[in-house]
């Protein structure tokens, strides 16, 4: 972020953090969202400590409509408004975090916090209908949203309409897109930066279709996938486009949600379990599958992650930024909002509203949205497809998104999956 700021930033670095400030200091009413997952969470919530002492101050768990405050986290806010990045990695906010992570068994030292280096890299691409579509590379889900796309432009969606066949023509195309994941990792780690290049070409994605049968699906290892899937739910993501059209396309994640559940009393930091994003060496997933080597654990090294923000041009003038939430569903989602703006020539709120379909590969199944006609569904089934409807309480994705429509005019959207709004100024 103080990068960012450094290099494209216009306003004052301190003034960036007021308005978090005063919501941590002053509080804020808990919304619908937060309070349903507070519920979830009660047991959690009040018997540890330092977030019994924020969602459940006076031993009860805080509803819709209470007032949050977040004081130590004004604090830190403060701190960092005034010092910058240097007080956060080398200074008393990382004394505090690395001592809270040893008292819990962690092994984080403040070496760990002052050797760290943000990377900024040149973001991949691909051409979709003439579009670009300019995303992250591994070990982001960037490579794998850019093949399916290949995939499927060779589909002829926008004139057939969302039927049964191009439902399953998508799903196939994303059970090869999540085999080709289990092939990713970060890419100084790992010796297959070719194959990360050739999965995005147009010809990698024609040798795919051609393994795509129209009249059904198949098991899993005919997908060809090495295999490891890590989910997350503590993820959030915003969209910006400026006057002058500088777009921002920023995912953030915590992994699970409330990340480690471990809080750091000083600072009110929340500390992440990133860590588990990673593959152990021998030791098999919760399907029986051993995990890929490619997203084992290294010193410096990035985690495998679901996360796909992308900013899409159309000659060469902005025209999409978008990203989600949700772990793996992330990438299912931001494909199909794409494929409504582009194939199905839908307004972006009712592509982010549409009904929604996932499939990861394994488990063998199609999580699906409420949503879908009988009839669509039945096609699926008779493709041998095995149907789910989503339990709403292990996470569906939403979707952020800001657009340039032919008009000038800009159109904004947040996804009503998880109470969104947007806001223009």
């Amino acid at each position: 972020m103080e990068i960012a700021h450094q290099k494209y930033g216009k306003l004052p670095w301190k003034r960036l953090f007021e308005p978090s400030i005063k919501l941590s200091r002053d509080g804020f009413k808990i919304p619908a969202e937060l309070a349903r997952r507070m519920r979830w969470y009660e047991k959690e919530l009040i018997n540890n400590p330092n977030l019994s002492s924020i969602y459940a101050p006076n031993g009860k768990l805080l509803s819709e409509g209470d007032l949050l405050k977040r004081t130590n986290f004004s604090e830190t806010l403060e701190l960092i408004s005034k010092n910058g990045s240097e007080v956060f990695y080398r200074g008393s906010i990382a004394k505090s975090i690395v001592k809270t992570i040893q008292a819990t068994g962690g092994i984080m030292t403040l070496e760990d916090l002052s050797n760290f280096e943000p990377v900024v890299s040149k973001p991949i691409y691909g051409y979709y209908h003439g579009r670009k579509i300019m995303t992250l590379n591994a070990p982001s889900g960037g490579p794998v949203l850019l093949s399916i796309l290949n995939i499927l432009e060779g589909y002829q969606l926008s004139k057939e309409g969302l039927n049964g066949l191009n439902l399953h023509r998508i799903i196939e195309a994303l059970k090869f897109g999540f085999a080709l994941r289990t092939e990713m990792g970060d890419p100084p780690f790992i010796n297959n930066t070719e194959r990360i290049e050739e999965i995005m070409t147009k010809d990698y994605a024609a040798k795919i279709r051609k393994n795509i049968s129209d009249s059904i699906t198949f098991e899993p290892p005919y997908y060809n996938p090495i295999y490891d899937v890590s989910e997350d739910h503590g993820t959030t993501h915003i969209s910006v486009v400026d006057k002058d059209d500088q777009a921002v396309a920023l995912t953030s994640t915590v992994n699970l949600i409330w990340g480690s559940q471990v809080m750091d009393s000083e600072t009110g930091i929340l500390l992440n379990d990133e860590m588990d994003d990673f593959s152990i060496p021998g030791v098999p997933n919760y399907f029986g599958l051993y995990p890929s080597p490619y997203n084992f654990v290294n010193p410096r090294k990035k985690p495998l992650s679901s996360c796909v923000p992308a900013i899409v041009e159309n000659n060469g003038k902005f025209e999409m930024a978008l990203g989600g939430s949700g772990g793996t569903r992330i990438l299912s989602a931001a494909l199909q909002v794409l494929l409504n703006v582009y194939d199905f020539e839908q307004d972006l709120l009712t592509s982010i509203s549409a009904p929604r379909v996932h499939h990861q590969l394994i488990p063998n199944e199609i999580s699906t949205e409420t949503g879908y006609s009988n009839e669509l569904l039945n096609e699926l089934r008779e493709k041998n497809h095995s149907i789910k409807m989503i339990e709403y309480k292990i996470g569906v994705s939403e979707i952020q998104a800001v657009m340039r429509l032919p008009n000038g005019l800009i159109h904004a959207a947040s996804d009503y999956r998880k109470h969104g709004i947007a806001a223009g100024y």
